[in-house]
């Protein structure tokens, strides 16, 4: 699915809008190769310094991603969901 951004135009694959938190959810082949890009998540987190909620179930993992101190969507989260597009490519499912 997609969410729309908050322009109401941009686009982002793989994101849906849950309870309101983007969500989104990968499937990898084991445990490592989610355990790796759960990694790259928390580079790319650290790097912009803000934090996704992630749920981990063996080759399953969410991400939930809001603005905590506003509690709601804010730029900041469609910005962390643009740079994710490109960081975190998943090329070993």
């Amino acid at each position: 699915m997609e969410a729309m951004g908050s322009d109401g135009n941009a686009k982002i694959r793989e994101w849906t809008l849950e309870g309101g938190h983007l969500v989104r959810t990968e499937e990898f082949t084991d445990f490592r190769a989610a355990m790796l890009w759960v990694n790259r998540v928390a580079n790319l987190a650290e790097q912009r310094n803000h934090h996704p909620d992630i749920d981990i179930r063996w080759n399953r993992v969410t991400l939930k991603l809001m603005t905590h101190e506003t509690g709601g969507l804010t730029e900041r989260d469609w910005s962390w969901i643009q740079a994710a597009e490109t960081q975190l490519v998943i090329d070993d499912r």
